[in-house]
């Protein structure tokens, strides 16, 4: 469930009663929504019979937002709807990973407090359905969403005690053997309990074969090793190679591989050991592994943290005492006066710094930049970049990739004049969906931008600081060239402070007519606050923006007032 009460579930569907007797025995996966008024606890694991009302399959509604409907097919849910009653409920029987999965989540409720318990689902398991969307956003932009993805970090942080033991293994008989197999139950485990997710199953691969390099003396190999394992999971399934989950894991792992030895290499010796070396290890890391991330987190998100580094030294020391310490807080009971309970206490603690870091770092709008478009030029250049510092030590090889780096540096130039170019004569006209009311977005020929109205403004929305303002920022768009507002009606002028305190506006156009709202009040003070231009056009005018265009001014009559 989530904060504001409302359950929903992910359900595999084995069979399915639709009105006239029509009947599917074709499986598929639905996402279920309900206000939880059910009697009995519904739980991972059940086997559920009930009525539900199937929802059109959403579609983005603005450019810049979240495609819900996406991320519904690309985690393989078919529909979504409305979970209207149960007729059934009954406990699967016999091993189950979601009963598995239920039971620890369950010991999580009871080890940690209300306020922990959400994030520490979320940093253990990998379940964020009992988060605040603003907290995602938070962790998103302070640079730290990748602690709450469990993948490469978390395995690495189960795997770490467990590499303490490989030199031990090395004196015992068969022990390199005993350590394999140790390592496959540990990580097939931890896949288990946090549902088989790609991310998981990645990283829980490279952990196996980088384990196995160690303990039998092959750490020399780790590309290759890693190479093996993403072959291995594209042999499995090809289309892994356009989730941007694949590409993200193994991007960083690739990245940290080539590039680490060559940054570590050009510290002084007295800063490559002990707590100063491990803290500069860390940042080191992080700014690596951000740099290297950067085409695709701005091609796919669009957005992109800079404040990571620093984000990531101040939580990333801590996590990797909570992930194992908080595994076994939540796989052993907890009772009161135990050392466990100690233990979930500090941990507690800990969770708080950790979502008082992101909260703090990612809340304001200086720790991240929007990006817009990303010329294709850019991976390539990223390849190069990568290419040149890897093999910066090897000068037959190195020349090369810096000959490639700066030939695709003059090719994205290039293609940024062609982009620049092929849009005059065109003009961009795009309807934002605000609910009700209207917010349009005019590009003309000659790259000048018009706003007509901003959308609508209640208690509990703001078109402008919900929808107008992401959109522009998504698009590149900084200054406004002209607003033009129709009328002043709360749906129609709604946004339009949001848009004053985040746009440069050089120039606003509306009628005469005197509105007796506190909101076309406040509006018009700001606007003669921050000293914009505000002109008053009647029929006949024309708005003389781009003079590639012309804007006709239809109504009002000159001298009505209205």
């Amino acid at each position: 469930s989530n904060r504001e009460g409302n359950e929903h579930y992910t359900v595999d569907v084995f069979y399915t009663a639709l009105p006239g007797d029509v009947k599917i025995h074709d499986p598929y996966r639905v996402r279920l929504y309900t206000d939880g008024g059910f009697e009995g606890s519904v739980h991972q694991g059940m086997i559920l019979k009930g009525k539900i009302t199937l929802y059109e399959f959403p579609e983005r509604r603005n450019p810049h937002e979240f495609d819900y409907g996406n991320w519904l097919h690309e985690n393989g849910i078919a529909a979504h709807g409305r979970l209207d009653k149960l007729v059934n409920m009954a406990s699967k029987r016999g091993f189950s990973w979601n009963n598995v999965r239920a039971w620890i989540q369950n010991n999580v409720d009871i080890a940690f407090s209300e306020n922990a318990a959400p994030l520490a689902k979320a940093l253990l398991l990998g379940y964020k359905e009992d988060l605040h969307p603003e907290t995602t956003t938070y962790f998103s932009r302070s640079g730290l969403s990748h602690i709450m993805a469990v993948s490469g970090l978390h395995v690495g942080f189960v795997v770490a005690p467990f590499w303490l033991l490989i030199p031990y293994l090395w004196n015992i008989r068969r022990g390199k053997w005993l350590g394999l197999i140790g390592i496959t139950l540990l990580l097939l485990f931890y896949a288990g309990i946090t549902g088989f997710s790609p991310s998981v199953t990645r990283a829980s691969l490279m952990a196996w074969f980088l384990t196995y390099g160690r303990l039998f003396h092959k750490v020399r190999n780790s590309i290759n090793l890693t190479a093996v394992a993403a072959i291995l999971i594209l042999i499995a399934d090809p289309s892994q190679l356009f989730s941007v989950g694949f590409q993200l894991s193994f991007s960083a792992v690739f990245v940290i591989l080539f590039v680490m030895p060559r940054v570590t290499a050009l510290l002084p010796a007295r800063y490559r050991f002990g707590v100063k070396g491990g803290l500069i290890t860390i940042v080191l890391v992080s700014i690596v592994v951000q740099a290297g991330l950067f085409p695709i987190l701005a091609y796919y998100f669009g957005e992109f943290s800079i404040i990571g580094p620093i984000a990531n030294t101040l939580v990333l020391p801590l996590m990797s005492v909570i992930v194992p310490a908080g595994l076994i807080v939540s796989l052993l009971p907890v009772t009161d006066g135990s050392i466990l309970q100690l233990g979930s206490f500090f941990i507690g603690f800990g969770l708080q710094w950790i979502e008082f870091v992101a909260s703090t770092l990612g809340s304001s709008s200086k720790t991240y930049l929007t990006i817009g478009s990303v010329p294709a030029s850019l991976f390539a250049c990223w390849l190069f970049a990568v290419g040149f510092i890897a093999t910066i030590h090897k000068p037959n090889i190195r020349w090369k990739m810096l000959i490639g780096l700066l030939l695709f540096i003059n090719l994205g130039f290039v293609e940024l004049l062609i982009q620049k170019h092929s849009n005059t004569g065109k003009l961009e006209v795009t309807v934002l969906d605000v609910g009700q009311g209207d917010a349009i977005h005019v590009k003309t020929p000659q790259n000048r931008h018009i706003l007509i109205d901003a959308g609508r403004w209640t208690p509990g929305s703001d078109s402008g600081e919900r929808i107008i303002i992401p959109y522009l920022k998504e698009m590149g768009v900084h200054s406004l060239d002209a607003i033009i507002l129709s009328h002043p009606h709360a749906d129609h002028i709604g946004g339009m402070i949001s848009v004053i305190e985040n746009m440069d506006i050089k120039a606003v156009y509306q009628s005469d007519f005197e509105y007796d709202s506190i909101l076309y009040k406040t509006v018009q003070r700001r606007l003669k606050q921050e000293k914009i231009p505000v002109f008053y056009p009647a029929a006949g005018d024309e708005i003389n923006v781009d003079p590639t265009i012309r804007i006709f001014v239809l109504g009002p009559s000159s001298g009505t007032s209205h």
